[in-house]
């Protein structure tokens, strides 16, 4: 039997593999279990987020999946020393069969599930035995005495009482979807904590991609630069992101927070944030804990190959910057055409070496620096995915293994001007960049029951992302001259998350529950010969390199290795459950950069007008140029984190309809920063780090439950917010996305955040919700960002004296079905925030000593109106979306502060099912062509247009 079990599984994955051969990605879609049950009728006792046990079947049985499961045995002869227990199992309310009823031999390793009709079978040695059978909503059974003969039959029917409290606790927490938006909105409704989710399922139905797009549909919350999550104006370092429970480090050293593109919806079963606090949660985030979780594996055989296309109006078909990169660009790697040469030292800076090597080593790089104009063609995505639950020695096991490519392009025309204090534009420019996007991500689940109270699961994640831009940027300079700019980069970030976790239920201790983890992960980020050169008009018409800036060169490279582990324990009683866990997590992080510049020693006028492509070669280089090594001390830093967190708490049920979870949480972290480049030029005499900080978190939630469907809740928590590495490091460096300078502060402090919140919420249906909230936050020594230029391009950190945030959430998710039952295809979601907020900041050079927090918006809108037909697998929905005025950068020395415009989308998706197993998916977006724009006081200070897209997707699953 186990031998055409691995067949079956060998099988499924060889025919991926083959399919994987002619094209390089996958697609991972629709790999979840079905739930088993309405999750409308589940008991107020279900937790959210709790694993439970699932009964399993031993090595020495043969677990019946039912008739449509073929396995291809042949019947076999019976055991003459043992005897056969036969039966089946129904429901005693309505006499119906109950398929997959799990039959246990207590104290035995015997074990079997029931047939489609309800029937088992069991061969057993001679002896007398006390069977369980057990069954979602039924109260499980036992059955004493049973005498077993060698060569009788023994007949053992059972009927089952229907009792959904004693068993959907079980079902929910171990069965259920989570893809699916009913068990999605059931977690919420049974959860300790004020939480919003999107669903894989929901999901499927927007033009999302990737997390950072699925939270864009989330009451409070909002994405900044396409990546970057704000929740109730809080982003950055105020927001936490968990992997199935596990924090994960940002690729990112520039930000401290997590870009959210490098998950692809593809491969998620739903992304939710928890707004308030428990014991239980970490213990650093004021906005939200963002809480991620991978897609799980079917319940049956299912095989899913996936392709899209998609465009826009301002990019597909136009002519962008590109330059010739490496063969494996479009993977999402560099083949080393952009690495380091051989020549450059590895063990020190290059200006140790003497003026001929020193020319030589310049003379090794690869000398393309100009862009080149080419049609940028459409995005293309391609997935794969294969899963399946079968009988693994006579327990359940199931697997899902996914994969998921795809790249795509963006033509990202902006125009920035900077205004000065007399009111005049001293420089404007229109920056022009082609970008190619590519995506990889791959997932691996894993998992198994050892017993009935027993299971085992092991995840292994995969994500890389790649940026390859051209940009160039032209305009007028504030020295009174027109300049050409152009920077080539190519950044990548990966992601490599493993875990291993386990769920024991101790009958003998009371059921004593015990969970437990283990976790590695590594973080990349790569930015290989990023290269910028600087021209400018000398008055004549003629474009001159810029002696100053010359040529520059940078590398630099991230490494972050984060390892930890933990076990929670957990007492169920009948008023009460305490909890109390242990976790322990150390990141190790490497930083490197180095930086060139090909100095301009003596060259002529007609050297400095060579084109880009021909100005540094081996006959300029040492002649007309220098090739220097300008790294600083401050440009590498290694890092040490250690966090030990240990909690106590109690959900306290005992004062019904109220319930109360309370508890503390200890956090003990030590940071370690050091920075010591071996290639520094020069030594800037950057500070280190060295400090320990412990903090006693305490938090309560209570819960009052009005009705069935109804709840009110109360939360008051204290958290935390650290500064991340590269705040705290001495460094300075330049972000592309936001066009900014940036510097460290070793100096800086964590935060200490008091959050208070107050929720009424309405569930009518499965899917459906009305809540309204109101929340508070205030802040000791909140971090906040400072700008030392006039012009808002060079930004440092510092503590702020205090502030506060607060506002009100307004949610709604309905059936017009209450309306009119000739409207029950047809449904509409909608949420409004409102939010003020205030930061004081004792700055003398600061506009506004008190102004809003960075990103917060005054108000955020979004509306949808969905329709859905099961009947023809027809699903449309339209989506509105607009956010108020957010600030972007604090003006100073008497400039007004800069603010991100209004900006309103609308997007529209419409998916078919087209039978045989096909289904089909058309999207567009932005359908306003809306431009992004900023305004500093009465001037438009930058302008950029996304533009109208469209995507198109076949999907088929056998």
């Amino acid at each position: 039997m186990n031998d055409i079990l691995v067949s079956r599984v060998t099988a499924g994955l060889t025919l991926l593999v083959c399919l994987l051969g002619a094209a390089p990605q996958a697609w991972a879609e629709d790999g979840a279990a079905e739930m088993p049950a309405a999750v409308d009728e589940m008991p107020a006792a279900v937790e959210a987020g709790e694993a439970a046990p699932t009964e399993a079947a031993p090595a020495d049985e043969v677990v019946v999946l039912g008739d449509d499961v073929d396995w291809g045995e042949e019947e076999t002869t019976r055991d003459p020393t043992k005897g056969l227990v036969q039966g089946r199992v129904t429901s005693k309310s309505n006499g119906d069969a109950l398929i997959e009823a799990r039959v246990t031999v207590q104290g035995t390793p015997f074990s079997t599930l029931t047939d489609v009709d309800g029937n088992f079978e069991l061969e057993l040695p001679p002896g007398t035995y006390e069977f369980r059978v057990w069954y979602e909503l039924h109260q499980p059974q036992r059955v004493q005495g049973i005498v077993v003969e060698a060569g009788a039959e023994q007949q053992l029917d059972v009927a089952l009482v229907g009792d959904d409290d004693s068993v959907l606790e079980i079902v929910v927490e171990a069965q259920a979807d989570k893809s699916k938006a009913a068990v999605q909105m059931e977690k919420r409704k049974r959860a300790a904590v004020v939480m919003d989710a999107v669903s894989g399922e929901e999901m499927s139905k927007t033009p999302d991609s990737s997390a950072a797009d699925a939270m864009k549909r989330v009451v409070g919350a909002s994405v900044v630069d396409g990546k970057y999550l704000v929740v109730r104006g809080l982003g950055g370092r105020y927001n936490t992101t968990l992997l199935e429970g596990v924090s994960v480090p940002s690729p990112e050293p520039d930000m401290p927070s997590v870009p959210l593109d490098l998950f692809p919806s593809s491969l998620l079963s739903s992304v939710s944030v928890a707004k308030t606090a428990t014991p239980d949660l970490p213990g650093n985030f004021a906005g939200g804990a963002l809480l991620i979780d991978s897609k799980q594996y079917p319940t049956e055989f299912k095989l899913n190959l996936k392709a899209g296309f998609s465009g826009d109006s301002v990019t597909t078909f136009q002519q962008g910057p590109r330059y010739t990169g490496g063969s494996s660009d479009w993977l999402g790697f560099d083949d080393g055409t952009r690495a380091l040469p051989a020549a450059v030292p590895g063990d020190g800076p290059t200006n140790e070496l003497n003026r001929e090597e020193r020319a030589n080593v310049g003379k090794s790089f690869d000398q393309t620096w100009a862009a080149r104009n080419e049609s940028l063609p459409a995005n293309f995505n391609f997935g794969a995915s294969v899963g399946d639950t079968v009988s693994a020695f006579g327990n359940r096991f199931g697997y899902l293994a996914s994969l998921s490519w795809g790249q795509s392009w963006d033509l990202e025309g902006e125009y920035n001007v900077d205004v000065a204090l007399d009111g005049s534009k001293p420089e404007n420019a229109t920056e022009i960049a082609g970008i190619r996007k590519v995506k990889l991500g791959g997932l691996g689940s894993f998992s198994y029951q050892l017993g009935p109270s027993d299971d085992l699961a092991f995840i292994t994640l995969f994500s890389r992302s790649a940026d390859d831009r051209a940009q160039v940027t032209r305009g007028f300079s504030n020295n009174d001259r027109d300049f050409e700019k152009t920077d080539l980069a190519f950044i990548a970030r990966q992601l490599s998350f493993n875990q291993l976790r386990g769920h024991h239920r101790f009958e003998s201790l009371g059921q004593l529950e015990l969970d437990w983890q283990g976790n590695f992960s590594v973080v990349n980020r790569d930015e290989p010969d990023t290269r910028t050169i600087y021209y400018e008009d000398m008055g004549d018409g003629s474009m001159r390199m810029n002696k100053e800036r010359g040529g520059q060169r940078l590398f630099s490279e991230l490494d972050d290795r984060t390892f930890g582990g933990g076990f929670d324990l957990a007492l169920p009683m009948e008023s009460w459950k305490p909890k109390v866990g242990v976790l322990y997590s150390q990141s190790a992080r490497d930083y490197g950069m180095r930086r060139f510049l090909y100095e301009d020693s003596r060259a002529t006028p007609e050297v400095l007008g060579l084109p880009a492509n021909e100005i540094f070669n081996d006959e300029t280089i040492g002649r007309y140029f220098q090739f220097k090594e300008q790294t600083r001390t401050s440009d590498s830093y290694t890092a040490d984190f250690q966090l030990v967190a240990t909690y106590a708490m109690a959900d306290v049920t005992l004062f019904d309809p109220l319930r109360v979870i309370f508890g503390a949480r200890f956090e003990r972290a030590h940071t370690e920063l050091v920075h010591d480049s071996p290639f520094a030029s020069a030594d800037d005499a950057p500070k280190g780090v060295d400090r320990l900080e412990e903090d006693v978190l305490p938090s309560v939630n209570l819960v009052y439950a009005l009705g069935e469907q109804m709840n009110l809740r109360a939360a008051y928590a204290m958290t935390v917010a650290r500064p991340q590495f590269r705040e705290l490091s001495s460094a300075s460096w330049y972000d592309f996305d936001r066009r900014r300078f940036y510097s460290g502060n070793p100096e800086l402090e964590r935060s200490r955040i008091h959050n208070a919140d107050l929720r009424f919420e309405f569930f009518p249906g499965a899917t459906e919700v009305l809540a309204a909230s109101v929340f508070g936050k205030v802040f000791e020594n909140p971090i906040e960002e400072l700008f030392f230029t006039d012009t808002g391009k060079s930004v440092t950190y510092d503590n702020a004296d205090g502030g506060y945030v607060y506002g009100i959430e307004l949610e709604g998710r309905v059936g017009l079905y209450h309306l009119s039952k000739s409207l029950r295809e047809f449904g509409v979601t909608g949420n409004l925030t409102l939010a003020t907020s205030e930061v004081e900041i004792d700055e003398p050079l600061m506009t506004n000593q008190k102004r809003p927090l960075n990103g917060q918006s005054p108000y955020a809108v979004n509306f949808g109106l969905l329709y859905e037909n099961e009947l023809t697998g027809t699903t449309a929905q339209l989506l509105y979306n607009v956010f108020g005025p957010r600030l972007d950068v604090a003006g100073i020395q008497g400039l007004p502060d800069i603010y991100e415009d209004v900006f309103h989308r609308v997007d529209l998706t419409f998916t078919q099912g087209l039978g045989s197993g096909f289904d089909m998916k058309l999207a567009a977006t932005n359908l306003l062509d809306q431009e992004e724009t900023y305004s500093q006081g009465d001037t438009e200070v930058s302008r950029f247009s996304p533009g109208v897209g469209a995507s198109a997707s076949l999907g088929w699953t056998f």
